[in-house]
């Protein structure tokens, strides 16, 4: 009799431990509703860390090229090409050891992490990199514009507003490379590219700051006379950004 009840203890100890089909389907679909509810936050702070990334890429190019004008007598950067582009002068004072090591520019400050045509890139190096440098400022301007070149910096007004580099999408660019950047015009679209989800490529002023600032503002052909960042007549009453 003893024994008979002890197998019925045993039984219904067993029987209250073991999860019911319902029970685990329940247990699921909280799961799979966390799951949803933390998968885009997750998703959110991944795109806010690579953005940041970004800044700081631009924030050391800044500490480079503002090395450069210190050394050539508040003389802008010079576009240039290959073998030599705006790049390689702003690597010697932040990053020397890549300037002979290709595969390196893939894991420098040249290189925003969210660039996707970066490992597809021929040769990611001095000319083909995730950044671009204002055209207007870094080569001989046309005529029409009315400034002197190569630009003195102190001839630029407002510089924490004026565009000196910002992200730029090298795709299909590859056979002349991709380094400098310029508005859309008639006939040529803008390389610029806003690539951290706010519409808001990231910009290294000429003073050194870091912005985000709104696509339009960077590509409207309507925007750039005398609205920063291009502002390419140097006007000092020009539209500052907002």
């Amino acid at each position: 009799m003893s024994n008979e009840k002890t197998k019925k203890s045993c039984r219904k100890i067993r029987s209250g431990n073991n999860f019911t089909l319902i029970e685990l389907l329940v247990v699921i679909s909280i799961i799979a509703i966390l799951a949803g509810m933390l998968l885009p936050a997750l998703n959110r702070a991944k795109q806010k860390a690579q953005a940041v990334s970004c800044m700081n890429n631009l924030k050391q190019q800044g500490v480079g090229a503002n090395c450069y004008f210190d050394d050539w007598n508040g003389t802008m950067l010079q576009a240039g090409g290959w073998p030599i582009a705006w790049s390689t002068h702003v690597a010697e004072y932040v990053s020397p050891n890549i300037i002979k090591n290709i595969e390196s520019w893939k894991r420098s400050v040249f290189a925003c992490p969210t660039d996707v045509h970066m490992p597809k890139c021929i040769s990611f190096q001095r000319e083909r990199i995730s950044y671009g440098m204002n055209s207007l400022i870094g080569s001989p301007p046309p005529s029409w514009v009315g400034i002197q070149w190569p630009v003195k910096i102190a001839s630029i007004p407002h510089p924490s507003g004026h565009l000196l580099v910002t992200e730029l999408n090298g795709e299909g660019r590859d056979t002349g490379g991709h380094w400098t950047v310029f508005y859309t015009t008639v006939t040529t679209p803008s390389t610029i590219i806003a690539r951290h989800g706010n519409h808001k490529p990231n910009v290294l002023m000429v003073a050194g700051n870091v912005v985000p600032v709104p696509y339009r503002l960077l590509t409207d052909v309507n925007l750039v006379g005398s609205t920063q960042p291009w502002n390419i007549s140097f006007r000092r009453d020009a539209v500052q950004l907002p």
